[in-house]
């Protein structure tokens, strides 16, 4: 095992001895900021003028009394010391302490101070000795680097050449360490550092020539004893010395010897360090060089440099196709277990003679939508039929889950028939409790009940004109609703006529194949190809399977999700219209019976997902004799109208994190994953330190980002401006963890301490395979990469808030009925709520908090309360095809672990490269030449989302600005984003948005429209609100 395969400690037993954490004088103590008596700070003298409670404790006042200086005695019942206690406010004793006391107080402090520094120079005693035990300089540099300046070019803090004349070789000194050595050496006149990964030399300017060549002579034999490939190290070290080693005659620089160097040379490099031995090999006639990534061969024979090019190539193209042979086998191994219910049933099933009926429908099929599996990757869709209410009844209802969504599916053997099943089913709402003198919901959504009888006429058209087909036998028409799984939002409604389908079925009847329109998702004008393969005439929901009830019909209403809307917010409306569409007991299904149309509601109930596992369904469907009927009593008295209930205070819910407008996105991950490399190329700086090896940055590096935004780019052509002021994003390079970060392991701690100054995180994840480049961890695995950072912060986050739960039980032990010990109090259950909710392996930002909690939470600072999204590190070729084997795992880790995160794939490698381009439209022409295109735009504009944020303008021919705001900011605060004074001073804000200027071409247009709006202290500022700020004078 080489040293860049375990961790270096110098002695793995030692620690630091530890600061003491206060002095002591019976039962005072001073810890450097404050004393204390008995565990307890001296209260201000607003807190001690408080009434006295029957439950102050007599220790506190004991406390106050003795901080103070005031005589009394300690073996006083309690009754006496609240009368010594008044006695000394009355006489105001606690104004200042006494003098007797002031000085004990001075003098604890400066026994503090002492002790300080006795411990600092106890701390530097044992770094010394630390110091001394170290075998080698590459040790001692390692160790401690000012120490080891000290120790050989430095006396009294000053250069001194005579103390070590001849330069140092260092060798396994890791990378890092050594640029931490040149940052520092910079510092001293006339110290030179020559740092490469496994071997460096230090030494005074005009030295350092012989000891360089020793070290370059050195990396042969060490690459055997470390296991690197000393060749390519070589070319790395020096250029001139490697050219001059295997190309030049030697005792000559410019002479070139063919006979030296038969073979080509093989190299492993990354094409900046390719561009550089290039150039060096372009000044020797003959020699010659070949590319391709990561390896570079030099030599003589072109032929054969080409050839070992060309190996390579064939060689990669033969994994490739090895690849896609095994990806094959696995998708040949995925259809075989696809079809394998199918076909077990269809081994036992017989076919019922006659054309197809509703009966035949009923049961459980599994569907394949070739479009949701190329873009979603789900294979596994299944839809339930139920079966038919009645022998005349005029569809059938089905649940379906398609992977991204679910919903309820109504299915009929003809046009009409469907369109009156649909009419039949939107009445049927056990949970409407809505009437039409009463609809407070009217006005809210495009169609309801009326409006849906006034289409009803040309609906059968409708779905004959979207899916361009005309009727057939065997087929079945069907219509949908549902909703996204992943977010909750609504996917199509009851009214929409465009989300309709239809299936034509096998003389088998077990399989149909037809179109079906996603019209939210791809257009009205885009037929979806969809299968259906019967698995069981039964209705196998629960369980296993994906889907677990009947949702009915009804409920996907536009008018039901506007109802939500309406009572708890858009948000909120998701949220509520998902609990309830995955929690419902209930299916309400109509039937005609004899006795008149319509005039019968049988009602079946199913099983919920929320009861007990053991309990079985109340009814079953497959048991008709068991439905209950209900008849319908018309009423022709008119109904009293009914004073609407009153409305409820919405309560905002209050964002995690801070409020401010700056806001800061750090790039973690575990080290050596990209980070620095995707900080780079999107910051398009040289700041940060990519290399291949772990810990290659130490301190962040920060740069700000322009936001791409279309709007800004529009107003900049329109008004032509003197100065164009963009949005940005403060992006932070931070140093990579490792596993036990949280206890300090690598740049743990300082790794910590920087992502809690941030307030966003870009989580960074490798996801492609190089042997070249080094793994902390032995070997590529994204899921175990992610546990590892999550467990981290989560620990972390769990021992700060332990700390400050500690604190607030040692406040609010003293007991008292005060409003500040009751806000305490109130602090402390919800910081013990917060630290069971991590306990429990939980992350913050994934709870449900109420204003108050954030309030309390937001002060902590913790780690996983800030929001994340997602990078996903691809090589470049997985990023071009959008394939990655390794995908898949991570969605569902993050599906499971943290649900509604945001997940970004990218490519750090291409993003570098297309960096390397003179021009964006030379780097636009290669995106477009390989049909792909940059993900750093959309990452920028997704950590804004992340973060909340939006965007007012400022316009004018001097200027056109981006101003940045928090969501749901009122006008005074975004006044203040432009200057501090419109705050306080805001008057009114001259309002039109973006959208209006631009639909109607300039401001003057926008004013004849009447689109101008003057607006108060009250308005919510909207994304892309173009704003005129008036103010009246500040104060001075």
């Amino acid at each position: 095992m080489s040293f860049w395969d375990q961790d270096w400690d110098p002695n793995p037993d030692a620690s630091p001895p530890e600061e003491p954490r206060f002095v002591k004088s019976g039962k005072f103590t001073h810890d450097g900021k404050q004393i204390k008596y008995d565990d307890t700070a001296r209260a201000d003298l607003r807190e001690i003028k408080r009434p006295i409670s029957k439950s102050s404790s007599k220790p506190w006042l004991i406390a106050q009394l003795s901080l103070y200086g005031i005589a009394h005695k300690k073996s006083d019942p309690v009754a006496t010391i609240r009368d010594v206690y008044s006695q000394a406010i009355k006489a105001k004793k606690f104004e200042t302490p006494t003098p007797e006391m002031q000085a004990f107080e001075a003098s604890l402090a400066e026994k503090r101070k002492q002790q300080l520094r006795e411990h600092e120079e106890a701390v530097e005693a044992w770094r010394r000795n630390q110091f001394s035990e170290m075998a080698t300089p590459a040790d001692e540099a390692r160790l401690n680097t000012n120490m080891f300046l000290a120790k050989y070019f430095c006396t009294d803090r000053k250069p001194d050449r005579t103390k070590q004349k001849d330069p140092l070789i260092l060798e396994a000194l890791h990378c890092s360490y050594g640029e931490h050595l040149a940052e520092t050496a910079q510092r001293i006149p006339g110290l030179k550092v020559h740092v490469t990964n496994y071997i460096s030399v230090i030494g005074w300017e005009g030295t350092l020539d012989g000891a360089i060549d020793a070290a370059f002579a050195r990396l042969v034999p060490l690459g055997k004893e470390c296991n690197f490939d000393s060749l390519t190290e070589e070319a790395r070290f020096d250029v001139n010395r490697f050219m001059q080693k295997y190309f030049m005659r030697e005792g000559t620089k410019d002479v070139p010897d063919t006979s030296k160097t038969g073979k080509p040379l093989k190299l492993y490099c990354s094409e900046k360090e390719s561009n550089k031995l290039s150039e060096a090999v372009r000044r020797v006639p003959g020699l010659h060089t070949g590319y391709i990534f990561p390896y570079m061969f030099i030599g003589w024979d072109e032929r054969e440099v080409a050839k070992q090019v060309h190996n390579i190539k064939k060689e990669r193209l033969r994994e490739e196709m090895q690849e896609m042979a095994e990806e094959e086998a696995r998708e040949e191994e995925e259809r075989a277990a696809f079809w394998k219910p199918h076909k077990d049933f269809m081994s036992t099933f017989t076919t019922s003679p006659g054309p197809l009926t509703l009966n035949d429908l009923t049961g459980s099929f599994l569907a394949h939508c070739p479009k949701i599996d190329e873009d979603w990757d789900h294979k596994d869709l299944e839809l339930h039929i139920q079966p038919p209410s009645s022998s005349d009844a005029h569809g059938v209802v089905a649940a379906f889950h398609f992977g991204v969504m679910h919903g309820t599916m109504l299915l009929a053997l003809s046009e009409d028939a469907l369109h009156t099943f649909a009419e039949e089913m939107a009445h049927d709402d056990p949970d409407d409790d809505t009437t039409d003198s009463e609809n407070e919901w009217a006005g809210c959504y495009n169609g309801n009940k009326r409006k849906a009888k006034t289409m009803s006429a040309s609906q059968p058209q409708a779905i004959r004109r979207r899916l361009g087909e005309m009727p057939k036998p065997n087929r079945v028409y069907f219509r949908w609703a549902g909703m996204q799984e992943d977010t909750g939002d609504p996917e199509g409604h009851t009214e929409n006529l465009e989300n309709c389908g239809y299936l034509d079925f096998e003389p088998s009847k077990a399989v149909g194949r037809g179109k079906w329109v996603w019209s939210d998702m791809f257009g009205t004008d885009k037929k979806l190809d969809l299968e259906v393969y019967k698995v069981s005439n039964e209705v196998q929901m629960g369980g296993r399977s994906l889907c677990k009830h009947l949702v009915p019909w009804s409920h996907w209403g536009e008018a039901k999700f506007y109802k939500y809307n309406k009572k708890w917010g858009c948000v909120s409306a998701r949220r509520q219209w998902a609990a309830v569409t995955t929690s419902f007991p209930v299916l309400l299904l109509r039937s005609r019976s004899a006795a008149g149309p319509a005039s019968v509601s049988r009602f079946y109930c199913l099983s919920s997902s929320s009861s007990s596992a053991s309990a079985p369904p109340l009814v079953s469907l497959s048991s008709p004799l068991l439905s209950l009927d209900f008849r319908r009593f018309a009423s022709s008295k008119k109904k009293k109208s009914k004073m609407p209930p009153k409305k409820a205070a919405v309560q905002e819910k209050v964002l995690l994190g801070r409020p401010g407008n700056n806001l800061k996105s750090g790039i973690v991950g575990l080290a050596n994953v990209g980070k620095s490399t995707l900080f780079q190329a999107i910051t398009k700086s040289g700041l940060g330190n990519p290399a291949n090896f772990p810990y290659a940055t130490i301190d962040p590096e920060e740069a700000k980002v322009i936001v791409p935004d279309e709007r800004f780019d529009w107003l900049c052509e329109q008004y032509k401006p003197k100065s164009k002021v963009p949005a940005n994003l403060t992006i932070y390079d931070i140093a990579g963890l490792t596993r036990g970060a949280s206890t300090g392991a690598g740049l743990g701690n300082a790794f910590l301490s920087h992502i809690r100054a941030v307030d966003a995180i870009f989580q960074v994840v490798r996801c492609f395979d190089d042997a070249e480049i080094i793994h902390v961890e032995g070997d590529v695995d994204p899921v175990r990469d992610l546990i590892i950072i999550s467990e981290e912060l989560r620990i972390k986050d769990i021992e700060f808030v332990e700390k400050a739960l500690e604190n607030l039980k040692k406040q609010t032990r003293r007991g008292g009925q005060s409003l500040e010990m009751k806000k305490l109090k109130e602090e402390e259950a919800t910081t013990a709520k917060v630290l069971e909710f991590l306990q429990e392996g939980k992350n913050v930002r994934h709870g449900d908090w109420s204003p108050k909690e954030v309030e309390v939470i937001n002060p902590l600072f913790l780690l996983t309360a800030k929001p994340v999204v997602y990078l996903v590190n691809l090589s470049e070729k997985d990023y071009i095809r959008q394939k990655n084997k390794y995908i898949p795992k991570l969605m569902e880790w993050i599906k499971t672990n943290s649900p509604g995160d945001s997940i970004l794939p990218i490519s750090a490698c291409f993003e570098e490269r297309l960096t390397q381009f003179e021009t964006e439209a030379e780097a636009e022409e290669e995106c477009k030449k390989l049909g792909t295109k940059s993900g750093l735009p959309k990452a920028i504009v997704q950590m804004r989302q992340v973060l909340n944020l939006a965007s007012f303008f400022t316009t004018g021919a001097d200027e056109v600005r981006q101003w940045t705001i928090r969501k749901n900011t009122k006008a005074p605060a975004a006044a203040g984003v432009i200057h501090g004074d419109f705050e306080k001073t805001f008057i009114q804000a001259i309002v039109y948005n973006y959208s209006v200027l631009k639909e109607l071409g300039d401001e003057g247009a926008v004013k004849a429209a009447g689109k101008v709006m003057t607006k108060g202290k009250d308005y919510i500022v909207e994304d892309g609100d173009i704003l005129l700020i008036k103010a009246g004078a500040a104060r001075s």
